[in-house]
């Protein structure tokens, strides 16, 4: 494949990958779910080795995820609940992206970003191989807080995100997108 294929490709591929969160109840394969993280984890970093490790939950073990989101939210007036649970039993996989936190401040900004820059990579890969998926941070996190010894974090690691992934039918409409002449400042000659 030539240079010019594949940057296009790529550009093609971001251009068009979209947040998606309703998933077909097909199961993914496990050897597809591998070799996008195998692809991903090539992400940059700044240190020895990588700051990230990941929790995939798939098949019959959902119910434990989903059963911690329950107690997690269980303050949500029933009906909300039990919409959330409806949804969460409609996700084929959840990947967990499990940070090291550095005491140091600069060094965890560092693996925060690269650790965003290995899920926008996922996000890709997945989107490539016709998956797609939501990152959830806020979701993650409030399951990692709550139940760190469930999800098998260790002490000094984070839950940086959760990322709800699976077949779909349709993709969402592109948002619009600010034009790049309003992003863009250019200072020199």
């Amino acid at each position: 494949m030539s240079k010019s294929i594949t940057l296009r490709s790529l550009t093609e591929v971001i251009r068009e990958r979209r947040t998606v969160r309703q998933f077909r109840p097909d199961p993914v394969p496990l050897d597809v779910m591998k070799e996008i993280l195998e692809t991903a984890n090539w992400a940059p970093f700044h240190k020895e080795k990588e700051p990230w490790r990941f929790l995939l939950v798939h098949g019959n073990r959902r119910e434990e995820i989903i059963a911690l989101s329950m107690k997690v939210y269980s303050h949500l007036p029933a009906p909300t609940l039990k919409a959330f649970e409806t949804y969460l039993r409609t996700v084929p996989i959840y990947l967990f992206v499990i940070m090291e936190e550095s005491e140091e401040r600069q060094q965890w900004e560092d693996d925060l970003c690269a650790t965003a820059a290995l899920i926008q990579n996922i996000q890709l890969l997945a989107w490539e191989k016709g998956l797609g998926m939501v990152w959830k941070s806020y979701y993650g996190t409030d399951l990692g807080r709550a139940y760190p010894e469930e999800l098998g974090l260790k002490p000094g690691e984070k839950l940086v995100g959760l990322l709800l992934m699976g077949y779909f039918d349709q993709a969402p409409k592109p948002k619009r997108r600010t034009p790049l002449s309003e992003l863009l400042t250019i200072r020199g000659d």
